[in-house]
């Protein structure tokens, strides 16, 4: 009788724990829906460094210019200082921006490992480039068990053709912004070639995809005979799904 007791004593202190957990996993990411307030540097101009690392805990490794890390600055600061829930995951997380030079095309890729975010030199593909790879930082992270509770099987997946696509030889729904779907293993088409042996995640990139389409409403996807990115004609009603779950996870209600 005694073992019953402390067995159910331990199973009701989980499960207190457990709800307090998601109470506080709620509270702090429904929060403040706006980014009101938060400390935007008043000194960008002199020490861009010194602004990226105090706002948003990011640091930044490399020949990066200083007229380049106020460009990361501000394309963070677009959306953080939009929504204090992101800021608050961005700070948590504390990623760097690696300069790699090694990346194909012309600095519209980036990887992200441990963690961290490698890029090429700043340039026009960056600005929203920065906000995708941020999402795999969080997932990477495990950022408020994001990744893990983003539904894509459930939802996301399912959301019809104006949202979701498996085109490009991949056999997965992918939120159809999502570029680097072709598995052709053909390196004139695919710049990524290895990618057609270990596949990406459609949930991991997907959730990126809807992190930084919710940022940018207008965003249009591209589209050539290259990659397989397509326009999402409204991001909001098309894929209300993943809209939806962004606004309440991650951006704190906050909408752009």
């Amino acid at each position: 009788m005694r073992n019953i007791t402390v067995i159910i004593i331990l199973f009701l202190s989980f499960f207190i724990l457990a709800a307090s957990a998601s109470a506080f996993v709620i509270e702090t990411v429904i929060g403040n829906p706006t980014g009101e307030g938060l400390p935007r540097c008043t000194t960008l101009d002199a020490n861009p460094r010194g602004c990226l690392s105090n706002d948003l805990n990011i640091t930044v490794t490399g020949s990066f210019t200083d007229d380049q890390i106020r460009s990361i600055y501000n394309d963070f600061w677009r959306v953080a200082g939009k929504s204090r829930a992101y800021w608050e995951l961005l700070k948590e997380a504390g990623p760097s921006v690696n300069e790699d030079n090694s990346l194909p095309g012309e600095g519209c890729f980036a990887k992200v490992e441990n963690g961290n975010i490698y890029i090429q030199a700043y340039n026009k593909c960056s600005d929203t480039l920065l906000i995708h790879e941020s999402g795999h930082v969080f997932a990477g992270k495990n950022s408020r068990y994001l990744i893990r509770r983003f539904p894509y099987e459930d939802e996301i997946k399912n959301s019809g053709a104006a949202c979701v696509e498996d085109r490009c030889n991949n056999g997965h729904a992918f939120i159809k912004t999502y570029s680097l779907r072709d598995k052709s293993c053909d390196s004139t088409s695919n710049p990524y070639p290895e990618k057609c042996t270990f596949g990406v995640s459609p949930k991991g990139e997907s959730f990126a995809e809807a992190l930084v389409d919710y940022t940018t409403p207008g965003r249009i996807g591209r589209r050539s005979s290259t990659y397989c990115s397509v326009a999402i004609e409204n991001y909001k009603s098309d894929c209300k799904n993943a809209y939806a779950w962004m606004r309440d996870n991650v951006f704190g209600g906050a909408e752009f």
